[in-house]
């Protein structure tokens, strides 16, 4: 007998899958982006919750941005326990409070920055990171430390576009072709067989 047989003709029906996502900004336009952005990719059975910070800065730069931005983060993810969440996602490429909230969370917490570096490893045997700016390099080099993966990244190039520029621009023209300048270069000089977006 096999399963479809057991439940007859009705499709095997689940519980909503419900995910909360937090973007560590006080801008709602990046908030509504992040939101579609996610619910467009999601699977129907599953609800997209996206909420940005009561307090924190415009954008997430440098150990003073974590540290204002941490607490409320940290709330964050209480709530979505509280709120019946199965899974956390906090959207930001430092992984920035992923290993806090799980010391005390019930539910997985995901950062962008260890999925993506996982994920790259079993596409490829080596990596490059495009930063945003110079200081990326900083938090992209402790997690790589943090996830034993300094071996397989061979580059962090950065694009040197400023965040706030990034977000506040209708057009993304010049950030794509920062982009894919720094990708070429770190697949032809540097080696790397697979390259993430930071």
């Amino acid at each position: 007998m096999k399963i479809h047989d057991y439940f007859g003709d009705n499709q095997l029906r689940f519980p909503t899958m419900k995910i909360r996502v937090i973007v560590p900004t006080t801008a709602d336009e990046h908030i509504i982006a992040e939101q579609e952005k996610f619910q467009e990719i999601a699977r129907s059975d599953t609800e997209i919750s996206t909420v940005g910070l009561a307090c924190a800065p415009d954008t997430v730069e440098n150990d003073f941005d974590i540290a204002l931005s941490l607490p409320c983060i940290l709330d964050e993810v209480r709530k979505a326990e509280q709120e019946c969440m199965r899974a956390v996602i906090i959207d930001c490429m430092s992984d920035l409070g992923v290993q806090t909230a799980r010391r005390f969370s019930c539910i997985p917490v995901m950062g962008p920055a260890e999925a993506s570096m996982h994920y790259a490893t079993l596409l490829a045997h080596s990596f490059s990171i495009i930063g945003v700016i110079p200081k990326d390099r900083v938090f992209y080099t402790r997690l790589l430390r943090r996830f034993d993966l300094v071996d397989r990244c061979v580059s962090i190039p950065v694009v040197d576009v400023p965040i706030l520029e990034i977000l506040e621009s209708d057009d993304p023209t010049k950030l794509v072709d920062a982009c894919f300048d720094a990708a070429l270069k770190a697949i032809r000089e540097d080696g790397a067989a697979a390259i993430i977006l930071g």
